[in-house]
């Protein structure tokens, strides 16, 4: 059986740590011997007289008495010193926040603000989707957990759902009026549209009405009994949608009990215990680099799969007409919508499994954590088993002055503009994790007079003394390799996601303790830390460009951790011998990786380069045309212009390819679709000042009755005319609904040269010498 979710419930006023256990079936069961405590640090002289003042306190609060249970005095380390703790038992979670307040004349108090159920997984080692055997007894109507113990395993099949839901709107849902007209649903074993109006598909089930349509939906979502739930964007819509559809009709049901929405922070979540809630939004826009985060966007990039697109106006069309096609459009598009949703949470939910198995918390938790907030957790757990007291996140005033200071970063050598052959690019492998663990660095390890292993920013962190965070990290980097070297020799498929999930989730929580330390809201910050990491890490690759110029060899551009060797030819033995004497100069612990070579690059400035390899595999950095606002015909313009120039074509085919492309705009030859601009709202319409073209729109669109609001995507394209840019920019349907003829000047000179003219303009070029002109024969002369 392995742990799926957990949480807590109260009976007679006794907390009871709930564990939803799998096997085949899904078993609810309690631990009952586990009690909230917190620690109380005072001065060792008084903490006789103190434990006993603390153990008397009470309080009466709402009617209710409550009191301390009880406190013992035990041996823990705080800040890397042994000291003797005051650890506070309470009767109930809920009375921590009230007595806490009420203990008085002691150093301070600590992790009082660490959940009950997370506690209980820190202090217990209960990893959840690991497998184990529990020893469960029957106490009254209840599951009692006596003990378990660790089998292992990691293959575990869970059973996944996603579903997605299809409204009727003429303006932004609302859910006492706006009714749920489909719910598509995805499973391993049936895709479902549930739908009410007379609509023949084999996929599709017709019921008498919306009532029993979500009445319907919920029984499956019982009888199922899904381990994992995928939705996109169900924390803030789908969900509770539902629920407030459900209320309007006066729906009953189970399911609906156990739907917890908790809107209390920044953001909503939504949660079904024993079903474990994956919104993939958040998660894609944590993962990848897109101009538009719809799920047909993530769907092509994470898994290259395309799917139906339909606009709301043809959905409210389709289904007001009510016609076998129309209604059938949109359950195709409601059931590729849930489809897509499973298969995107099939490939992110196993990188969610390996996070929630490393750091010991929840899926359910992991899946809407920080990076910082997965390593703090991890640093939690790691401190249980060494009896280290957990920091306390700093206060106002503290974090008003850890955001007040910062600290110079990592280095980035200026780059040989131009195009260049035959270059090796090498990385340091995992930079500052490894310089964190070669050098001992960790808050507890600062100031010491016994070592010689001082920082470039003058600070000396002891060797001789344990570091929490290195021994962690240590142990992280390890792990990966291992699993990186299992991949590598595994055929088996199923082993194959199992390990990449594993060395991709040590990766990102290696990567982000070095960020973490530095964060000034972290348990675990040191400034003096972070700065000494990136000092360190400057003072590496220093040294090894040094050795490059030694060897003669060309260092053509250098930023934080790589370094862009040029090479006579294709030599990789010099590669090699570059590679090893680089790391014969590192602390164990640090190397200089080979990372790859490519036939031709060229650079423009800081962090803007592009290359390519002997496969002919394009690489780009900082020129890509990504933002929301620039539009495919500039996005399609720069790519074939990196291509032609990396291909050794030459700088002067490229110029070719945009002077066409100029010339086929000013023609009309251009798809409008490839002239939409996207820009997002930042703001509420009145608030702003400098009113842009994506307000003029935003602003027409709100009158004509659409849901505009702060984050809206507003989409335009310029036509032609006279007049301000803004007054001519109009939403694409209404633009080709018009019939209007696009502003060829406008995409010319803002969105095809801005974007050719980062790349172009270190061969000489100016925008002039790129635009097509009528009545001019171009010459080799107008290029130079």
């Amino acid at each position: 059986m392995f742990l799926l979710d957990s949480d807590y419930k109260t009976f007679n006023d006794k907390a009871y740590v709930r564990l939803i256990l799998k096997n085949d079936s899904k078993t609810e069961t309690f631990y009952k011997d586990f009690e909230p405590y917190i620690w109380a640090v005072c001065d060792e002289r008084e903490i006789e007289s103190k434990i006993r003042v603390i153990g008397d306190i009470t309080k009466e609060v709402q009617n209710k008495f409550l009191k301390i249970k009880t406190c013992s005095i035990e041996e823990r380390y705080i800040f890397g010193n042994k000291v003797k703790a005051i650890r506070v038992i309470f009767n109930h979670p809920s009375d921590v926040p009230a007595l806490r307040k009420e203990i008085e004349d002691v150093i301070d108090i600590y992790e009082y603000d660490i959940p009950f159920a997370r506690r209980f997984l820190i202090d217990k080692g209960l990893i959840p989707a690991t497998e184990y055997n529990f020893d469960i007894e029957k106490e009254g109507d209840i599951s009692i957990v006596k003990d378990f113990k660790i089998i292992e395993t990691q293959k575990i099949n869970f059973r996944p759902l996603a579903f997605d839901i299809e409204v009727y709107c003429k303006a932004k849902p609302d859910p006492e009026k706006d009714p749920i007209i489909m719910i598509g649903i995805s499973t391993n074993d049936f895709d479902r549209v549930i739908t009410y109006k007379q609509v023949k598909a084999d996929y599709i089930e017709v019921v008498e009405n919306e009532t029993v349509m979500i009445k319907k939906f919920l029984d499956l979502l019982k009888q199922y009994d899904p381990d994992i739930i995928y939705t996109y964007n169900g924390d803030t819509f789908d969900f509770p949608y539902i629920s407030q559809r459900a209320k309007k009709l006066k729906i009953n049901h189970p399911i609906l009990n156990e739907i917890r929405i908790d809107n209390k922070g920044i953001t909503e979540n939504c949660k079904i215990p024993g079903m474990v809630h994956i919104d993939l939004y958040p998660l894609s826009k944590k993962l990848l680099s897109l101009n538009k985060y719809t799920l047909e966007n993530v769907y092509l990039k994470f898994l290259g799969k395309e799917k139906s697109k339909l606009y709301l106006l043809e959905m409210d069309k389709y289904w007001d007409e009510g016609t076998q096609e129309g209604l059938l459009s949109i359950a195709l598009y409601n059931k590729e919508d849930a489809i897509a949703a499973r298969e995107i949470g099939e490939a992110i939910g196993q990188l969610e499994v390996e996070l929630s198995r490393i750091v010991g918390q929840n899926i359910f938790d992991i899946s809407r954590m920080a990076s910082s907030n997965m390593v703090e957790y991890l640093l939690m757990k790691r401190a249980f088993e060494e009896e280290t007291i957990v920091p306390n996140k700093p206060k106002g005033t503290e974090y008003l002055e850890r955001s007040s200071t910062s600290y110079e970063g990592g280095f980035v050598l200026d780059p040989k503009k131009g195009l260049h052959e035959h270059i090796a690019v090498f990385d340091f492998r995992s930079l500052y994790p490894s310089i964190i663990i070669a050098h001992n660095i960790d808050p507890n390890t600062i100031g010491c007079d016994c070592c010689n292993n001082t920082s470039p920013e003058g600070i000396n962190f002891c060797l001789n003394k344990k570091g929490f965070i290195p021994e962690i990290l240590k142990e992280l980097i390890q792990r990966r390799v291992q699993i990186k070297d299992k991949l590598k020799l595994t055929s088996d498929k199923t082993e194959k996601t199992i390990y990449q999930a594993q060395q991709w989730a040590l990766k990102i929580l290696a990567n982000s303790f070095y960020g973490y330390m530095g964060y000034p809201r972290s348990r675990w910050y040191s400034k003096e830390a972070a700065s000494s990491i990136a000092s360190w890490g400057r003072e590496y690759i220093h040294k090894a460009i040094k050795i490059a110029e030694d060897m003669g060899l060309e260092v053509l551009y250098g930023d934080t951790d790589s370094l862009f060797v040029g090479l006579r030819s294709e030599d990789l033995e010099k590669s090699k011998e570059y590679r090893n004497k680089v790391n014969s100069t590192l602390p164990d612990f640090m190397e200089l990786e080979f990372q790859g070579y490519y036939r031709r690059g060229f650079f423009v400035s800081k962090k803007r380069y592009a290359l390519i390899d002997k496969e002919n595999i394009i690489t780009t950095k900082g020129l890509e045309v990504v933002r929301r606002d620039w539009a495919d015909i500039a996005k399609k313009t720069q790519e074939a212009v990196l291509k032609t120039i990396l291909e050794g074509k030459g700088p002067e085919k490229a110029a070719e390819i945009v002077i066409k492309t100029t010339q086929d705009l000013v023609e009309g030859k251009i798809p409008v679709d490839d002239l939409v601009i996207y820009t997002q709202l930042t703001m509420p319409l009145n608030s702003y000042k400098q009113i842009g073209p994506h307000v003029i729109v935003a602003k027409r669109l709100k009158e004509n009755g659409q849901d505009i609001s702060v984050g809206s995507i507003i989409s335009f394209v310029v036509r032609n005319g006279e007049g301000m840019v803004r007054d001519r920019s109009f939403d694409v349907e209404e633009f080709k609904k018009a019939g209007y003829k696009y502003d060829s000047d406008y995409y010319i000179d803002n969105q095809v040269l801005p974007a050719v003219m980062r790349i172009l303009k270190g061969f000489g070029y100016t925008e002039e010498n790129l635009k097509f002109t009528k009545h001019k024969q171009m010459t080799l002369g107008d290029f130079f």
